[in-house]
């Protein structure tokens, strides 16, 4: 994977400051164990080594606590890039959607490779706050697998959380309801990452209309965007 000159100067998933960072990425450079690239500007990437990057992965996973040291940082940094594309994503919304989607491009790998180590907790609201960066830069059957997963998701922790308590107020119907219409194994069954699950839906759902529509499935993205309204509302 490649590390960028993140946004803010951020070091994903280190706790470290960004000026420590750089002072370790520049001797790494100087020993060979890192690749310096240069890009537009004052840009810069650092791209670690393969065979490097793998000989680290057999290290940590022999070592003690090394299996939870990786899932720690995995979690660290998939955190990191939800709110990193949540930030990108609402600048790209309204005032620079051309130099958002650039950030995006340099940035894609490393995203895919959150997208693809996400835990089940994490997927939905990574996929959910990079929504209208993914519109432009993925195509119409992929988003439409990535948003139907996470759907389904939402759908199964649902359903393993407690039974609410008799006298709490009621609850909206339950999202299989709006799943079933869209997921054919489930029939009839701030930023992002700070909401809860179930307030995902709507824009989850939104975005698969979307989807489905540009891929001229009109009727099931009339279907999913009638779903959204719903539960936006609440009903």
């Amino acid at each position: 994977g490649e590390v960028g000159r993140a946004e803010g100067g951020a070091a994903p998933g280190l706790g470290m400051e960004a000026a420590e960072v750089r002072r370790a990425l520049g001797q790494l450079v100087e020993e060979s164990m890192v690749e310096l690239r240069v890009g537009r500007g004052d840009a810069r990437r650092y791209r670690l080594h393969d065979l490097i990057r793998l000989f680290g992965a057999n290290k940590m996973a022999q070592a003690e606590g090394g299996r939870a040291a990786r899932q720690r940082w995995t979690r660290s940094l998939v955190l990191y890039y939800t709110g990193w594309l949540a930030r990108i994503n609402e600048r790209g919304r309204f005032d620079d959607t051309s130099g958002s989607l650039e950030l995006f491009d340099a940035e894609r790998s490393n995203v895919e490779y959150a997208l693809a180590q996400a835990t089940d907790d994490q997927f939905p609201a990574l996929l959910c706050s990079g929504r209208n960066l993914l519109r432009h830069r993925v195509d119409h059957g992929t988003r439409r697998s990535l948003l139907l997963k996470a759907l389904q998701l939402i759908d199964e922790e649902e359903e393993d959380a407690p039974a609410p308590a008799a006298t709490a107020a009621p609850v909206s119907p339950p999202r299989a309801a709006a799943a079933g219409l869209l997921l054919p194994s489930r029939a009839g069954s701030g930023v992002a990452e700070a909401l809860p699950p179930r307030r995902l839906l709507p824009l989850l759902l939104i975005d698969l209309a979307y989807a489905l529509s540009n891929a001229s499935r009109f009727e099931e993205g009339t279907r999913a965007y009638a779903c959204a309204l719903r539960h936006a509302a609440g009903l």
